[in-house]
């Protein structure tokens, strides 16, 4: 540990016992503490509990004290404060053996509720706050000075014992030194080996904030659990690669927050007290920094809070949901009026249908395919995946005619739905279509050097998924193994891109239980007890510095399905990793709505996919 961290932090008596970590005599051992302003002490270690609601955020937090936690980190914005505090009480424990975080929410700053909105968490989590947060650095003149002065009124109470930042950098910090009565004692920022904030963490120790790292996995962006050269120091170690995580995080002063809903996890999460890595192993895992945050949003300089309306409360499925995010800066809008009873031109237009492309779990597949009559050559082709929810599909050739007399064969897959097969099989047929195509360009018209990826809603979702993973074994067949399935672009309308995070903001239907879309999808599973499962099935999993084709993503305004913040959040990765993409807000649009399937639509999306064509 570093001298700071000899400084701060007291070492608690106990050993491992019994597999998880406890005394000899059964008793939780205690976690090292560290001390901050005004005499406070703050468990280095913490269960988080960002989008656990609900019954699951009781268990958890009742699950992770029995275990030997005595930190738990919350947020207004969770909508889990009430719910945290049933889990101390159903633990057995007093509420002051426990020290709970949480955040003062962006939209009780921008509309005055500070001072109500603290007495209410001060209610909810048993009648004090051990650290009390600002969630975000908002924009608006004045809104964080004036939510730190009555932050500061709370601490003089006795009603909030610290009080700190989140997601503040340097420039942030300044400024609230300026006025701040009361020096932040913490800031809770996003660290993990992909994103180290070296500098930033060494800035806050020098002004004596504590520093406090959020997602400490990365949320399995670019898959640091599986980094090799952190596999390798936990081998050297006898520990999980998670374990080696949060140790290199503890041993260079800084406090984490693993999210967790399984006991062997939590547990697992605790056993890093009983070793400490090398220097050289510490310089290792530093070096692995790519500047790569697992989610831009949480960049103030990309994506800072703004005053928003209302999110409609939705009127099925989950009611005790987090707050929404802004959307995305990179996304530009387009007015398109709508027109459900337009239906494009079929004359000239060839449709085949029922063409058999596969044989797979007893099923035959097949594809139609739409072309131009009397073009001259060989036909740049757009392989289309319809949107079903992952249920069984209605092929119907209308939509993509226009892409037809644009010049471009269509070819719409029919892929083995979730009642037949769940993931990863949509993707492997979709994949499979695109190297049938390849086989078959001569018959059909095709240059095979000029493929694209274009679907809605769940194939959108396929289609990115399928697109960008070219070369992944674990996501496609041996059939027709001879041709590629890599293609020039892909195009997605308002796609699903994070499983698990369609459970987080609202929706008019359910996404989580196993009869859900989404548990479907998975096989039949629930999406929150699932979240490995869930993630492998994301296309936002698959990001990373290779190499992947450009994309289009177009979402509705008001989509109420399809949370336009799976889209964001896509986006802000793409453009966090310097991909070319293009971003745009249909205004007015709902999900599947007719401003999709317009000429002007067909116009935007061939325009992108024509830029990309090879001669």
């Amino acid at each position: 540990m570093n001298n700071r961290m000899l400084q701060r932090v007291r070492k608690a008596a106990g050993i491992s016992c019994m597999g998880i970590l406890l005394s000899c005599t059964g008793t939780p051992q205690e976690i090292p503490s560290a001390a901050l302003t005004g005499g406070v002490e703050m468990p280095v270690l913490g269960l988080g509990t960002y989008t656990l609601t609900g019954d699951t955020a009781v268990r958890a937090v009742k699950n992770a004290l029995k275990l030997g936690y005595r930190h738990i980190d919350a947020a207004q914005a969770y909508r889990n404060e009430a719910e945290i505090y049933e889990g101390i009480r159903q633990s057995g424990l007093k509420r002051e053996e426990v020290f709970v975080t949480s955040k003062v929410s962006p939209k009780n700053m921008y509309t005055g509720r500070v001072r109500e909105s603290l007495e209410e968490s001060v209610a909810n989590l048993g009648g004090y706050i051990d650290l009390m947060l600002i969630h975000f650095p908002v924009r608006g003149e004045g809104v964080v000075e004036e939510t730190w002065k009555v932050m500061e009124e709370f601490v003089d109470a006795g009603k909030i014992k610290a009080i700190g930042i989140s997601s503040f950098k340097q420039a942030h910090i300044d400024s609230l030194m300026r006025y701040a009565r009361i020096k932040p004692a913490v800031n809770q920022i996003e660290i993990h080996p992909y994103y180290n904030e070296l500098d930033l963490t060494a800035y806050n120790e020098s002004e004596g904030i504590v520093v406090e790292g959020w997602s400490p996995f990365g949320s399995g962006v670019n898959g640091v659990l599986s980094d090799p050269v952190i596999a390798r120091i936990a081998g050297k170690y006898g520990k999980s690669p998670a374990q080696v995580i949060l140790r290199w995080n503890v041993q260079r002063g800084v406090i984490v927050i693993p999210r967790s809903t399984v006991p062997e996890e939590m547990a697992e999460n605790m056993r890093i007290f009983d070793f400490e890595l090398s220097q050289e192993d510490m310089e290792a895992i530093n070096s692995l920094n790519r500047n790569e945050m697992w989610n831009p949003l949480s960049d103030p300089d990309v994506m800072p809070w703004e005053p928003m309306g209302e999110i409609p409360v939705p009127t099925v499925g989950r009611t005790d949901l987090p707050e929404y995010f802004p959307v995305c800066r990179a996304a530009v809008d387009l007015h398109i009026r709508p027109n459900p009873f337009y239906r494009a031109d079929r004359s000239g237009i060839s449709i085949q249908q029922d063409v058999v492309y596969a044989d797979r779990d007893g099923e035959q597949l097949h594809l139609t395919i739409v072309s131009p009559r009397k073009a001259e050559g060989k036909l740049p082709c757009i392989v289309m995946v319809p949107g079903s929810a992952w249920r069984k599909q209605v092929i119907d050739p209308e939509h993509a005619v226009d892409y037809a007399r644009r010049g471009y064969v269509v070819t719409i897959v029919e892929y083995r739905h979730s009642g037949i097969a769940p993931f990863p099989a949509q993707v492997q047929d979709c994949k499979t279509a695109v190297r049938f195509m390849r086989k078959h360009a001569d018959i059909y018209r095709v240059d095979s050097d000029n493929i694209f990826l274009l679907g809605d809603s769940s194939g959108g979702h396929t289609v990115l998924l399928a697109g960008t993973t070219s070369g992944n074994s674990e996501l496609d067949t041996d059939i027709y193994a001879d041709c590629s399935d890599a293609v020039n672009a892909v195009a997605a309308f308002y796609p699903p891109t994070d499983i698990y995070g369609m459970i987080e903001f609202p929706s008019t239907i359910d996404h989580n239980s196993p009869d859900s879309n989404e548990g479907a999808f998975l096989g039949g599973l629930e999406v929150a007890s699932n979240r490995e499962k869930a993630w492998q099935a994301s296309p936002v999993a698959y990001l990373s510095h290779e190499e992947i084709p450009p994309v289009l993503l177009a979402v509705g305004t008001k989509d109420e399905l399809v949370p336009a913040n799976q889209s964001d959040r896509y986006a802000m990765h793409l453009q966090n990793l310097g991909k070319e993409f293009v971003f745009y807000n249909l205004v007015g649009a709902s999900h599947g709505s007719s401003e999709f399937f317009t000429p002007e639509m067909a116009d935007t999306v061939v325009a992108f996919f024509n830029r990309y064509r090879k001669p």
